[in-house]
């Protein structure tokens, strides 16, 4: 719970320095990324059903940006994004 309050304060700090779509992509593309990375250092292949969610999640943000009037976004707000909760915060 208290893991969870950390990283949704960091991503509400990163709405300062950016638009919604633009601080929410980096945020929810965890999964993508950590998927990606596992794969290329040799942890394991990733499933058919794996690739198909990965598929939607870039679908989706391509339709986020693609959408978008407009998509502005600092550094800063996104590294705030991107801020993971602190494992020994998480319960």
């Amino acid at each position: 719970m208290v893991g969870h309050a950390v990283e949704a304060a960091f991503f509400f700090a990163s709405l300062g320095h950016g638009t919604a779509a633009a601080m929410t992509l980096p945020l929810f593309k965890y999964p993508f990324f950590v998927t990606l990375a596992s794969w290329a250092i040799g942890l394991g292949r990733p499933s058919g059903l794996t690739v198909s969610s990965l598929v939607s999640a870039a679908a989706g943000a391509a339709l986020i940006i693609g959408t978008a009037d407009e998509i502005a976004a600092e550094a800063a707000g996104v590294s705030l994004s991107l801020q993971p909760p602190s494992p020994t915060l998480a319960t």
